[in-house]
């Protein structure tokens, strides 16, 4: 008993405890970090779950997109058609208008040459010298002074 109490086996038993207890928490040690990497690469292969479902769903938006972006296109070309066609109507009608239009001026500036016409022959017929068809006799208009007394010559 001797030995169980002497200095040397104290020493020894607590070092070989302490290095059971060292080996017993770097095991643990190991223990939870081989844990946290098992963590960590199952974390990796959600990220690549995570990035392939990203990735159909990005496809599905892109998918998505296209649809909208080829209906938009589709009903704005119709809607061009349209309002192409209404500008063909309206341009139809102006022409129509134009043409009516056309006409009355033509019409009137028909009838103001003819007018034009008949006063162009009215103004000659005024202004060519022509004789005046009444003349007077010589005897109503005195001569000279003298002849205002004659009874005659009145």
């Amino acid at each position: 008993m001797d030995f169980l109490t002497s200095d040397t086996f104290v020493t020894i038993f607590f070092v070989v405890g302490s290095a059971i207890g060292v080996f017993l928490a770097v095991r643990a040690d190991f223990g939870s970090r081989s844990d946290r990497v098992a963590r960590g690469f199952n974390r990796f292969k959600d990220t690549d779950r995570a990035k392939d479902g990203f990735d159909e769903g990005t496809n599905g938006i892109e998918k998505s997109l296209r649809q909208r972006i080829d209906h938009v296109e589709k009903s704005l070309r119709q809607r061009i058609d349209r309002v192409e066609e209404n500008f063909r109507k309206r341009i139809d009608r102006v022409e129509e208008r134009a043409r009516a239009d056309h006409k009355e001026v033509v019409a009137a500036i028909s009838e103001l040459k003819t007018a034009v016409g008949i006063l162009n022959v009215k103004l000659e017929e005024r202004s060519s010298p022509r004789r005046l068809p009444i003349q007077d006799p010589p005897a109503d208009y005195p001569v000279d002074d003298q002849s205002e007394g004659d009874p005659q010559t009145r």
